[in-house]
């Protein structure tokens, strides 16, 4: 018999469906979701033909094995090929689906007769609530204003990044094209961009990658709650304590919330422009250091690569233990998992090779040993697709420029207090002794916890650049935290014993006023949501016209240059062709291989002396397009429109009021 989802089933579908369309509007909630259905098909469909027992975890493990699956195939093709298009990505998914069905019927769902795990009302009311907490702030992500779009921190950061790789996709080729520095491709983990990829891909590349990755970022949200919820409750916590601990603990109440007060009480309008992240609890009793730490609330906000590292390891977990499927057909789960995010991938792996070795050590079965093997092609995997590139900059990120201060002695002392205290009271639960069931759940959250702890501190310690130990710990922390929902799921069943409503009491408030201080400040209800805000980066009306322009009329392919300017976090506003363009630049200070003689290469082309000559060198670079803004360089952007006039070797193909775009043409002629 194959059991079907009832109607109440379908309340987290219809949640998120209505969080998309608020959020990224119909035409990129459409594409983003059949972009998600072909990568997920598979997962499906074996889901299906095993007459495997519907459930949301269940149902979401599968989705995520189909798109592990898929991202895998198409890598491999694509990479042997030189190829990526849409076409390839369907004909993955129509392969994977068939065998998929195939193996559906040879191996057929082995678990007992009788009524699945009950979610409950409790998880509709989880998924509704977080879907909404996190569709707020982006709402207003690059909200559209009569000064041009407004991107509040930090979708004007990262998720810059995001969605230039996106659209870098348009390139045709895998690996793709370093969308910020064209000569090359990139080196970057970029398998979870496949997915807002595919949906530009559908749509010919015409559209912002903005809307569709806010909408695949909302589907990766209900999958990562999902599973946290399934798992929670297959160790043994009761629906309303799982609920209870997914709903805290994506407002993940930190200590450091505290020092809010300790910073700045005499002023509370003052009080909500505060970045929550970069405050430490630990200051307010002398620390001089600090942990990074961050919270599932952001991660789920604009961290859409380590989400989905995240949650497919939680779908092998899921499948793991449910018994859904022999364990050698969930490796694909493993094997992707360095390649969609490095770093914390490898945590990921870490702790499944720990897990693995510690319950079973020499007398590990064939199934374990498998797992083993996965873990080592994981981590084998983005070397040999060029995502990690010691040549490129990711081997300055490896030594410290400078001297650790305060000392590694000082910051030993002082991480335990500080980890501590990213994870509030809430931390103490996991220490309560009525969680005594046995469970294959636990101790591998117990070992997520534990390995990112251990991870964070050799971070905290060790004589890496500053940047490297704040992107390894705030990972770090986004593991650890999913493992401390899970496992404080247990205690907060027994609501009832005091001890456990104290924390809970304490926990909660600290998550209230946590949340509120972050939906007020990224949505910037309290600030001044103009360009002079600190947090706020502006791309005026003209410029975001000339970039739309760019979407629809430049071919597939085309290489631009602006004026190059460094990224939100280095005191910038970013290269905005590659974000919202769908077109690479060729020398952008977020290229792996950009030099500082490309930039400068880059700035002469926009100097008011310009030659032709320097023209025709611009094309030896292959570079097309010139991308001329009042906005950026702006001094002398009379002069520079004046000396391309004058130039024989540009076409103006397009301007407005502040921008113009010319064509790099006649070079021959010039000889």
């Amino acid at each position: 018999m194959i059991h079907t989802p009832g109607v109440r089933a379908f309340v987290p579908l219809a949640a998120l469906l209505a969080a998309q369309l608020a959020v990224a509007g119909p035409w990129a909630t459409t594409l983003a979701n059949l972009a998600l259905l072909c990568f997920s098909l598979p997962g499906l469909v074996l889901c299906r033909a095993r007459r495997q027992r519907w459930t949301w975890p269940s149902g979401v493990a599968h989705a995520a094995l189909g798109a592990a699956t898929n991202m895998l195939l198409i890598v491999g093709v694509g990479a042997v090929l030189d190829w990526f298009d849409v076409r390839l990505v369907v004909a993955s998914s129509l392969a994977t689906t068939g065998i998929a069905a195939l193996l559906g019927r040879r191996f057929p769902s082995e678990r007992p007769a009788g009524a699945p795990m009950a979610l409950g009302g409790p998880f509709s009311v989880t998924i509704v609530a977080i879907l909404a907490v996190t569709a707020v702030p982006m709402l207003v992500a690059g909200d559209s204003t009569a000064e041009g779009l407004i991107f509040r921190a930090y979708f004007n950061a990262d998720y810059f990044k995001h969605m230039g790789i996106a659209g870098s996709f348009s390139s045709g080729v895998l690996p793709p094209i370093d969308p910020f520095g064209a000569g090359t491709r990139l080196h970057y983990y970029w398998f979870q961009h496949l997915l807002p990829g595919t949906a530009l891909a559908i749509g010919g590349f015409r559209d912002s990658p903005l809307g569709v990755s806010l909408a695949i970022g909302l589907a990766q949200t209900l999958g990562l709650a999902t599973l946290v919820f399934g798992l929670a409750r297959q160790a043994g916590a009761s629906a309303i304590g799982t609920m209870l601990a997914v709903l805290i603990g994506v407002a993940s109440p930190s200590l450091d919330v505290l020092a809010l007060f300790g910073t700045n009480i005499a002023d509370a309008g003052l009080l909500w422009d505060i970045n929550q992240e970069l405050l430490a609890a630990t200051s307010l009793i002398g620390a001089h250091s600090d942990v990074a730490g961050s919270s599932l609330f952001r991660l789920n906000l604009y961290v859409p690569v380590h989400q989905l590292a995240l949650l497919v390891f939680l779908a092998w977990l899921t499948l793991r233990a449910f018994g859904s499927l022999p364990a050698p057909l969930t490796t694909p789960l493993i094997v992707a998992l360095c390649c969609i995010s490095t770093l914390l991938g490898g945590l990921l792996v870490a702790t499944i090779c720990l897990h693995t070795v510690v319950t079973h050590g020499r007398n590990a079965l064939y199934c374990e040993r498998v797992l083993l093997t996965a873990c080592l092609i994981s981590l084998g995997l983005p070397f040999l697709l060029g995502i990690v590139d010691l040549g490129t900059s990711h081997a300055r990120l490896l030594v410290a420029a400078e001297a650790l201060n305060p000392t590694a002695w000082q910051r030993a002392a002082w991480f335990l207090p500080q980890w501590l205290a990213t994870f509030g009271p809430m931390f103490l639960l996991l220490f309560w002794r009525g969680c005594t069931r046995p469970s294959e759940v636990r101790q591998m959250a117990w070992t997520l916890v534990i390995v990112a702890t251990v991870f964070a501190f050799l971070a905290e310690v060790l004589p890496i650049s500053a940047h490297l130990r704040i992107d390894s710990q705030l990972k770090a922390s986004f593991a650890a935290w999913v493992g401390v929902v899970v496992l404080m799921a247990m205690p907060l069943s027994a609501i009832r014993a005091p001890q456990v409503q104290v924390l809970a009491a304490v926990g909660g408030l600290l998550a209230a006023v946590s949340l509120s201080h972050e939906l007020l400040w990224h949505t910037g209800l309290t600030a001044a949501r103009s360009t002079l805000s600190a947090d706020t980066v502006l791309i005026p009306s003209d410029d975001a016209l000339a970039i739309a322009w760019i979407r629809q009329q430049i071919p597939a392919g085309a290489v631009l240059q602006d004026w190059p300017e460094p990224d939100f976090l280095k005191g910038g506003r970013d290269t905005w062709i590659p974000v919202l363009g769908n077109h690479p630049v060729r020398y952008g200070y977020r290229g792996t291989r950009t030099t500082e003689t490309d930039i400068s290469f880059a700035r002469t082309l926009f100097d008011p002396d310009v030659s032709a000559q320097t023209i025709i060198d611009a094309s030896r670079h292959e570079i097309d397009y010139l991308y001329l803004s009042r906005s950026k360089g702006g001094a002398t952007y009379a002069r520079n429109v004046a000396a391309y006039m004058r130039l024989p070797n540009l076409e103006l193909v397009y301007q407005n009021g502040s921008v113009q775009i010319w064509k790099i043409t006649n070079v021959q002629a010039v000889h």
